[in-house]
C-alpha cells in the first residue's frame, strides 16, 4: 500500500497457501507506470510468479485441520 501511495516500484517474496494448506512462495513485483506530464504514475503493472523451487525444501509445513478451520472462520468462509 506505501508503494503505491508514493508511486515507487515493489519486489517481495510472499508466503502463500492453496486451498488444501500446502505453502508456497510467490515473489510479486510492482511498478509504476508514468504518463508524460504526471508526476504521479497513472497506472501499475504487477505480476507474481511461484518462486517455491527457489527454497529448495524450505517451506513450511502444511496446515494443520483445526489451523485451517480457524483461518476459513476468520475469514467468514464457514456457516459456523
Amino acid at each position: 500500500r506505501d508503494a503505491v501511495f508514493a508511486g515507487k516500484s515493489l519486489d517481495v517474496e510472499i508466503l502463500n497457501y492453496r486451498r488444501d494448506g500446502v505453502a508456497f512462495f510467490n515473489n510479486f513485483i510492482m511498478l509504476p507506470v508514468f504518463t508524460a506530464g504526471r508526476k504521479k504514475p497513472r497506472y501499475f503493472i504487477a505480476v507474481q510468479k511461484n518462486v517455491s523451487f527457489l527454497r529448495k525444501g524450505r517451506l513450511p509445513r502444511k496446515w494443520t485441520a483445526p489451523e485451517v478451520s480457524m483461518y476459513l472462520e476468520y475469514r467468514g468462509l464457514t456457516n459456523a
